[in-house]
């Protein structure tokens, strides 16, 4: 929600999607109503990017010696992927720091960890089970509260004042809380009314 805020057009950009997609329509959406909504994947792809939620995945220790990129590895070594490091990679992204959804319309990049440079889940057999029940709720949830609601920076202090640093952890969290303020879209005060 913090780089929405402070990317306006982005905001926007997936309420116009989100309101030509259903027009109309009052409730709240489903996953049906979502799927085929490709500005709003992409949000969530470039929000995992720079955002994964564990951004180091579940060490793992290598059975035989190997090699890795010209890194001799012992058996027994134990090794994380970096996932936070990959997806700001100036090797692998263009301007790896900026939300830029836009960046997923060209790609073929998915989250199922085949290209190993999107990984918010893991990759492989040893991939989170958990991807679809995941991407569900994200993708419902921030689709509704975009539909719904207007979003701007608390006590009107502007986008500068969010403060998008991290905390440090096992998993990514903003090292100060996100201080918003939501406003029903008055094409929608009513359905909130009744």
């Amino acid at each position: 929600m913090a780089e929405l805020i402070r990317k306006k057009e982005c905001l926007l950009k997936l309420q116009k999607e989100l309101d030509e997609a259903h027009k109309g329509k009052s409730d709240y959406l489903t996953d049906e109503d979502v799927k085929d909504l490709p500005y709003l994947y992409n949000v969530v792809k470039e929000v995992l990017r720079l955002h994964p939620v564990v951004p180091l995945l579940v060490p793992r220790i290598s059975s035989t010696e190997t090699t890795v990129e010209g890194y001799f590895l012992p058996s027994g070594t134990i090794a994380f992927v970096n996932v936070w490091a990959i997806a700001r990679d100036p090797k692998i992204w263009d301007h790896p720091e900026d939300f830029c959804p836009e960046r997923f319309e060209t790609s073929t990049r998915d989250m199922k960890g085949q290209d190993y440079e999107l990984l918010p889940f893991g990759s492989g057999r040893r991939m989170c089970l958990g991807i679809r029940l995941g991407m569900s709720m994200v993708t419902v949830t921030l689709a509704n509260l975009i539909r719904f609601f207007d979003w701007e920076p608390a006590l009107d202090k502007g986008v500068e004042s969010i403060d998008m640093g991290e905390a440090n952890g096992i998993g990514s969290a903003m090292e100060h809380p996100l201080k918003c303020t939501p406003h029903i879209r008055k094409e929608f005060v009513n359905a909130f009314l009744t």
